[in-house]
């Protein structure tokens, strides 16, 4: 229960749905995030300390969520056992061409509208695990306590931060048909796998859920391939391969889905005993590569129309 490991905190909020800390502890660590919160869910906002000290075992937090113009409240006794677990078991790094363990982790909680509130444990380049998921309750903090030395009339202050937000989002939200179970509901996990057609030579693939979860399938120089994986479905994929020795050239792709796709390819999954594939297939069009990318469930071979599809060349292969 002691044991100390060297890890640090930050909270942030989903894109487009602002929020502020106004007091926030995990564990004995205070929590940084007087600032605007809104860099996107699962993301990770200033650094508090980066010290080696034991585990936390619970997270308070005040928040105000713009959007609705509340505050939040929660206290909330954190899984210990999982969060050691992670530590003990460490991942991957590559450090001066020898692979290592690396146990030191960062705390990333992000808080949301409807009193929704996330906490994950973060590595390097694509290791992320949600390790906490929970409600907090509707409370109230005086202004003059929560903006003691800014805009006194708390509407105008509010409103300054709402004005930001896009006008579609407010008016879904005045209307009364903005759902806030959407983080609830992107934790649901699937099996899936995304493989290449063509199998070139694949120096990584990582893969990011829509639950803020992060995995890194295939490695090169980590040595790290998992055939598949039981989590939320991927909603960011970036990777990097090798063309065939012959062309000796590299590329790298980023492929972001589309938020309003995730119910449709939730329902493919569950129609076929939650399972699925993620079929990615280089192509070339006017000299240009590109991708495209299809979700086979059994059967069923559907293409997914991204937000996000670029590929770029990153160098000749010596």
């Amino acid at each position: 229960m002691n044991k100390k490991y060297k890890w640090s905190v930050s909270v942030n909020a989903p894109k487009n749905f602002p929020a502020t800390l106004h007091y926030g502890s995990l564990g004995d660590t205070g929590i940084r995030g007087k600032g605007t919160l809104n860099s996107g869910w699962g993301q990770m906002g200033s650094l508090t300390g980066f010290t080696e000290r034991p585990l936390p075992q619970k997270l308070d937090l005040v928040w105000l969520s713009y959007l609705e113009n509340q505050f939040y409240e929660g206290h909330f006794e954190l899984d210990h056992k999982k969060i050691a677990q992670i530590f003990e078991k460490g991942f991957k790094i590559r450090r001066k061409r020898e692979v290592l363990m690396s146990h030191e982790l960062n705390f990333i909680v992000n808080v949301a509208p409807g009193g929704t509130v996330a906490i994950w444990l973060t590595g390097v380049n694509g290791f992320q695990r949600e390790v906490g998921f929970y409600q907090a309750k509707k409370t109230d903090v005086v202004w003059k306590e929560y903006n003691p030395h800014g805009e006194q009339d708390r509407e105008k202050s509010v409103k300054l931060y709402v004005d930001r937000i896009p006008a579609e989002i407010v008016a879904q939200y005045k209307a009364g048909t903005l759902s806030f179970k959407k983080w609830e509901t992107y934790r649901q996990p699937f099996t899936w796998d995304i493989h290449i057609k063509g199998n070139p030579h694949i120096v990584f693939l990582n893969a990011y859920a829509f639950n803020g979860e992060e995995y890194r399938i295939e490695d090169k120089f980590l040595n790290i391939k998992e055939n598949t994986i039981y989590s939320a479905l991927p909603r960011k994929i970036k990777m990097q391969w090798e063309e065939p020795d012959q062309v000796k050239e590299c590329f790298t792709a980023t492929c972001i889905f589309k938020d309003s796709d995730y119910q449709a390819m939730a329902t493919a999954f569950k129609e076929n005993n939650n399972t699925g594939s993620f079929e990615l297939v280089p192509y070339v069009e006017n000299n240009i590569k590109k991708l495209k990318l299809y979700l086979i469930t059994g059967a069923n071979k559907q293409e997914i129309d991204l937000e996000e599809n670029t590929v770029k060349r990153a160098f000749y292969k010596s």
